[in-house]
């Protein structure tokens, strides 16, 4: 897989939506708690793109195997279009939730396991948003 086609499996260009509400978390602490953590939050915003580029690919995904139609399947989806193997993108989104993990096995180590129950409640939201017998997206 090219890194252009990586970069359509993902969406990169519609991640502006993930970093925005992060950086206005930023400066509220900054402005609220006159404090930061950089590392955390760094470990932090890591881990929430990559999430949010797995998640955007498990969409791709689960449209190229549950798509009814040929035109859209193999003309439309960027899987079918670029002749991507499905068992690489498959690949591709576990080995990206596994770094998601372990980012976040990190933080909790350094923070605690409040944050690690929080995590996982995101997580089961954002993979049973764009997957599952009936998904939200």
């Amino acid at each position: 897989m090219t890194l252009k086609i990586f970069l359509e499996v993902v969406e990169l260009r519609t991640k502006v939506a993930s970093v925005f509400p992060f950086a206005i978390g930023v400066l509220f602490s900054i402005a609220f708690f006159h404090e930061i953590h950089w590392l955390n939050t760094l470990l932090f915003f890591i881990g929430m793109l990559v999430f949010d580029l797995a998640t955007t690919a498990i969409n791709n995904y689960m449209d190229y195997e549950k798509a009814h139609s040929a035109v859209y399947k193999y003309e439309e989806n960027v899987i079918g279009r670029t002749g991507t193997s499905p068992k690489l993108v498959r690949n591709m989104i576990l080995g990206m939730i596994l770094f998601v993990l372990i980012i976040g096995l990190i933080i909790t180590a350094k923070t605690g396991l409040f944050l690690l129950l929080m995590g996982v409640a995101c997580c089961f939201i954002g993979i049973f948003y764009t997957f599952g017998p009936i998904p939200l997206s």
